[in-house]
């Protein structure tokens, strides 16, 4: 019975262990303690493990705008750049999404896929009128006529944002402005309902 009890003891005491350390991890990611963060990793803490809400530590780090901590996960070898999160979404897509060209370039330098079924950076970037990420996804080969997941081409996207330099840029990388999404709907016919008159124009090629 002593026996047992001690090893119930020593178990505990591992799994308690265990619990702490993966917290500490987290809170370091959380608190942007970049040296924290790669003394971890280089004492065996993975770096792709998922947080329980499904997100790998440098997405984590995006959403808690730690802005050193997702640099540095970005450049870390060990760092996968192209696990996505439970909504499938990838780190290079959180880049898009936030306008971060620096990190782009990153995790682009470390093998991070532009393309992808469904939706892809370049939508992310399109809906949020980032015209600096939208112009860097297409020169590292971004597709402008990609279907996302509903249909939507970045193009219709990107008049949803109202920003009529992101909408010259895929027009200009061949995007067409009459391809339909599942609604049967083309980035014509968005700014034409959102009466963007300006942007209407750039479609009709006026």
């Amino acid at each position: 019975m002593k026996k047992l009890r001690a090893g119930m003891a020593a178990l505990t005491f591992v799994l308690s262990s265990q619990i702490a350390y993966a917290n500490s991890w987290w809170n370091d990611v959380k608190n942007d303690r970049v040296n924290s963060i790669t003394a971890a990793i280089e004492q065996g803490q993975d770096p792709n493990i998922l947080n329980e809400d499904g997100h790998p530590a440098i997405i984590y780090a995006v959403r808690e705008d730690s802005k050193r901590a997702y640099m540095a996960l970005a450049k870390n070898p060990k760092t996968d750049v192209n696990l996505a999160n439970r909504f499938d979404e990838t780190p290079l897509m959180y880049a898009a999404i936030i306008g971060d060209v620096d990190f782009a370039k990153a995790l682009i330098q470390r093998g991070a896929q532009v393309n992808r079924l469904g939706w892809a950076p370049l939508h992310y970037a399109a809906s949020r009128g980032q015209a600096k990420m939208v112009k860097l996804l297409l020169e590292h080969g971004a597709f402008p006529n990609a279907p996302a997941a509903d249909g939507s081409s970045p193009l219709l996207l990107a008049v949803t944002s109202r920003k009529a330099d992101v909408v010259k840029l895929l027009l200009a990388a061949g995007a067409d402005p009459k391809a339909i999404n599942q609604q049967r709907k083309n980035a014509l016919d968005v700014a034409r309902e959102m009466k963007l008159s300006s942007i209407v124009s750039l479609l009709e090629g006026k």
